[in-house]
């Protein structure tokens, strides 16, 4: 009875808690890019792609709050002298938080191994095909600025089929996060999907302070890649867009994948651990008169030591083993640690 008692106390404060961060996380991400959604019927679509995403940093947070609240609840009730005359008690909470935890882990898994990285994949798709599309709505003869750095002009337009949109005397620049200016002329071109076909035109560009250009017959525009050109052009930024299966595969003939699935998988290892940690930890950092105080302290703290640990092992791509180490062993330690100077106390 004890055990479904502390249990469902855990998942209440858990549910509240994920809910309220998650949205908050989703609303503020959505609120920085309400410049690039251009009708109101897209903003449910956007939001929702956003929510695997930032579920991954509320699940962690919601997890160590989620305990603390118990813990702290007991604590001011004296509640907590049972752990230390009653071992039924005591075991009671620590399987119930066991158990909590695995339920944590086993939920954020699937989250960083498949829905985030394609949920950011589905927003930035998301996002281009709001630009493209917000192009076909424009009126001519006018220099628009459809979303940040980037302008749109052409002197006429029809759509020559369904989806599929020919532009005349065409003027399309850009400016990406790098500071780099691409800018295109054009007699012609044509838009479908997210590709932009450009007939006898020029293109300029200025990177780190000089200038390219070039004139063409015809050339082939990625919208995609071109809005989001420092992030297509690195192959770390491909690999967090991996799902589990790619990175399975490919992790023996790739050390850059081996670092990448285990740190996705260390990430999982901490949501098992982190709300054991906060349970033991409480026992010594708890101040009665600042109990949410300590308990949102307590969950930076270990959100930054699982960051610093996952960070610390991506850097020995050359030597796997103590990648190995920083991944699972030092959250093992830790958590032994702990354990130990809870056992000293109860």
């Amino acid at each position: 009875m004890l055990f479904f008692y502390f249990l469902s106390r855990f998942l209440r404060f858990f549910f509240c808690f994920f809910g309220a961060f998650t949205f908050l996380f989703a609303a503020t991400n959505l609120f920085l890019r309400l410049s690039m959604v251009q009708s109101f019927a897209m903003i449910p679509l956007v939001f929702g792609t956003m929510v695997p995403l930032v579920a991954l940093y509320a699940l962690p947070f919601s997890a160590v709050l989620a305990v603390s609240m118990v813990f702290n609840a007991l604590a001011r009730n004296d509640e907590l002298l049972f752990f230390y005359f009653f071992s039924k008690a005591r075991r009671a909470f620590v399987l119930a938080t066991v158990f909590f935890s695995f339920l944590v882990a086993a939920c954020y898994l699937p989250l960083v191994l498949e829905w985030a990285p394609q949920s950011y994949i589905k927003g930035k798709e998301l996002v281009v095909e709001a630009a493209r599309a917000h192009l076909h709505e424009l009126p001519i003869n006018i220099l628009h600025s459809p979303i940040p750095g980037v302008a749109f002009y052409c002197k006429n337009k029809q759509e020559i089929m369904p989806g599929r949109y020919q532009f005349e005397n065409l003027f399309f620049a850009l400016n990406n996060k790098n500071n780099e200016r691409y800018v295109f002329c054009a007699q012609s071109g044509i838009m479908c999907q997210h590709e932009l076909e450009l007939v006898n035109g020029s293109m300029h560009v200025q990177v780190t302070g000089r200038f390219y250009h070039a004139f063409f017959e015809k050339t082939l525009i990625n919208l995609g890649a071109l809005f989001y050109k420092e992030q297509a052009n690195s192959f770390d930024y491909h690999l967090k867009l991996w799902g589990y299966k790619r990175l399975y595969e490919e992790k023996d003939s790739n050390p850059h994948v081996f670092i990448e699935l285990h740190k996705r998988l260390s990430q999982g290892l901490w949501q098992f651990i982190m709300p054991l940690l906060a349970i033991f930890l409480l026992f010594f950092v708890r101040k009665k008169q600042y109990e949410m105080v300590s308990s949102l302290l307590l969950s930076g703290v270990l959100f930054l030591s699982m960051y610093c640990c996952t960070a610390l092992g991506g850097i020995f791509i050359a030597a796997p083993l103590l990648s190995l180490v920083c991944f699972y062993g030092i959250p093992s330690i830790i958590l032994l640690g702990c354990y130990s100077l809870y056992r000293s106390r109860i």
